[in-house]
């Protein structure tokens, strides 16, 4: 069943990237994957949630290797480290992960999935932030560091998409700098105060 579900959010995803998402049926999907349309509806309810499925298991893959950095009493930089090695495990995709970013940022209809996926990315730095600092999530450092890494995130990723002749890695490095220069929450900080 898995494989069926990985099946069609990666033909979905090829479909998207070739054909534009407007353009692209689950008919196509379902026959693209070797599936019929049935079988398409019994594993996602529309074609928007193949790309929100697929998107938010990306996330639990990511908040395992976020948990398995080690931890050097700099938040800042173990986020950085989480991040850069999420990059190297899908270092022989980026091409595709590029194409679809594009896709997803030019698609109104995909707009809505990438604000609940960022908002998922963000709630997973917000707890491990919480974890590694010994505070509560909801607490407003915690809060504010997950909306920094996701603004780290997709200020790397837009500006990958302007220019990808420049590695992803150097965009997040420069992006997680911009973050360090402005100054990040600890939990003795005050919000707003320059470190």
């Amino acid at each position: 069943m898995e494989a069926t579900r990985r099946d069609l959010a990666e033909a979905a995803a090829d479909l998207f990237i070739r054909n534009g998402y407007a353009a692209t049926t689950v008919d196509d999907i379902a026959r693209a994957a070797g599936v019929g349309r049935r079988t398409f509806f019994r594993h996602y309810p529309t074609k928007e949630d193949v790309f929100l499925q697929s998107a938010l298991a990306e996330i639990a893959d990511f908040a395992e290797t976020l948990h398995n950095v080690p931890d050097t009493a700099d938040v800042l930089a173990d986020a950085a480290e989480a991040m850069r090695r999420s990059v190297d495990e899908l270092r022989a995709h980026l091409d595709d992960s590029l194409a679809l970013y594009r896709t997803i940022r030019a698609t109104p209809e995909l707009r809505g999935a990438l604000r609940t996926f960022n908002l998922a990315f963000e709630q997973c730095f917000t707890d491990w932030y919480g974890e590694r600092t010994h505070t509560e999530p909801t607490d407003p450092p915690a809060q504010l560091f997950g909306a920094c890494a996701i603004a780290v995130r997709e200020t790397a990723l837009t500006n990958w998409s302007q220019r990808s002749d420049v590695d992803l890695l150097e965009h997040l490095d420069d992006a997680w700098d911009a973050l360090r220069r402005i100054g990040t929450p600890g939990p003795d900080s005050r919000l707003g105060q320059a470190r």
